[in-house]
């Protein structure tokens, strides 16, 4: 499920209103406001996405390479 890159809330609905594209990814919104408040600055905000993405991703690996630990 996407996520409002501004507020952060899970959007279920991809209305196309609520969209907005940069650097070749789509992103989905859950209000107007939120759309332009990105529209406003898209790096910043689609930087913080990435790196709450990245983040996640580590903390698996890690969680990953812990159960493993436990085996050999």
């Amino acid at each position: 499920m996407p996520r409002d890159p501004v507020c952060g809330m899970n959007v279920r609905d991809r209305d196309e209103s609520l969209q907005s594209e940069f650097r070749g990814q789509t992103y989905h919104f859950c209000s107007d406001r939120c759309l332009a408040t990105f529209e406003q600055d898209p790096e910043t905000f689609s930087q913080l996405l990435e790196d709450e993405q990245s983040q996640k991703q580590r903390k698996r690996s890690r969680k990953q390479d812990q159960g493993r630990e436990r085996f050999t």
